[in-house]
């Protein structure tokens, strides 16, 4: 999936992980998202490597107590975003 293809799909989902930090399954949940490995691959993932998401716990990214919230860039993004609907 290419880069337009990413935003387009955290555009759609512009709450990808939104504060307080959230689990995987959180901030799955929030979005009425089922599949984890969808969830993983076309939100969570993308939104890690643009930086708008980062971990609570970055060196063990596997851990059981994992858990995620947005960066300023994030935020900044979402509101951006949320203002364009």
């Amino acid at each position: 999936m290419g880069m337009n293809g990413i935003m387009l799909n955290l555009r759609k989902r512009s709450a990808v992980c939104p504060s307080p930090p959230m689990s995987r399954s959180e901030a799955q949940i929030a979005l009425n998202l089922k599949g984890q490995a969808n969830f993983r691959d076309r939100y969570l993932k993308p939104a890690l490597e643009l930086e708008l998401v980062e971990m609570t716990v970055p060196d063990k990214p596997r851990s059981s107590k994992q858990k995620y919230h947005l960066t300023d860039k994030g935020k900044e993004w979402v509101e951006q975003n949320q203002a364009e609907k």
